[in-house]
């Protein structure tokens, strides 16, 4: 009798142990678990952040591209003013040498018609000719003038398109990077909010700092870019220039 009861409390002992044995294995399971769940998940939010602040540094390229393309169609449009000037300077100069010429033509002709017509006549073979001259080229620097200013304005047309492309995909890739960090942050939060373990916690709430900061630089860079834009058109419009200037006000 005693002896069956001995084996009882040895068979107890031995259930008991490897209950014991089989909880300490199962917590140590879940505390590799959770430590292996925390580092992909670290790793996860290293790799969001990195994503972001590259969204965030090819924003900020496009905006730089914007401006300087911007930058180099203007210099470009002043470029083909000053050209334009001159050749429309050449072109002045060259009509008023041939004006003399022909002046000085029809002056020999009088001269020499004089002997044998009226004068009268004459005069006004002259002033005729002379008039027709000068209604041809003035009919021919307005053709030259509607043909530049049409090409003038549809450059600048272009260029202000292409510009505000641009600046509109950087707008749009600025603000994606702000939503998708937002998002990283309330996702963090909730994990927050759901951990049990102190040390997860802690790096959790740093995480969330380390993100709303970012979110304050990129929410900080897009209202600096619309003030500049403000700005800037702003400025366009206190522009003063000539109204028939295709170019007047870009």
């Amino acid at each position: 009798m005693a002896e069956k009861r001995e084996n009882s409390v040895l068979f107890s002992l031995r259930e008991l142990q490897q209950i014991e044995e089989q909880r300490v294995q199962e917590e140590e399971a879940a505390a590799t678990a959770a430590e292996e769940e925390r580092i992909r998940q670290q790793m996860e939010e290293e790799r969001r952040a990195r994503e972001a602040e590259e969204a965030a540094r090819q924003a900020k390229e496009a905006a730089e591209r914007a401006e300087r393309d911007a930058k180099e169609q203007a210099e470009r449009e002043a470029q083909l003013r000053v050209e334009e000037a001159e050749r429309k300077a050449r072109v002045e100069a060259q009509a008023a040498i041939e004006a003399e010429r022909m002046r000085k033509e029809m002056e020999v002709r009088r001269l020499q018609a004089e002997k044998t017509r009226p004068k009268a006549l004459i005069y006004a073979a002259t002033g005729l000719v002379l008039l027709v001259a000068g209604l041809g080229f003035f009919a021919f620097q307005q053709k030259q003038e509607r043909d530049r200013q049409a090409l003038v304005a549809a450059q600048a047309q272009q260029a202000q398109e292409k510009a505000e492309a641009a600046r509109k995909k950087a707008e749009q890739e600025l603000q994606a990077a702000i939503d998708e960090a937002e998002g990283e942050r309330k996702r963090l939060e909730q994990a927050l909010a759901e951990a049990k373990d102190p040390a997860k916690e802690e790096a959790l709430r740093r995480q969330i700092l380390a993100k709303q900061e970012k979110i304050r630089q990129l929410n900080e860079k897009n209202r600096a870019r619309k003030a500049a834009d403000r700005k800037k058109r702003a400025g366009t419009r206190n522009i003063k220039c000539d109204p028939n200037d295709p170019l007047c006000g870009l």
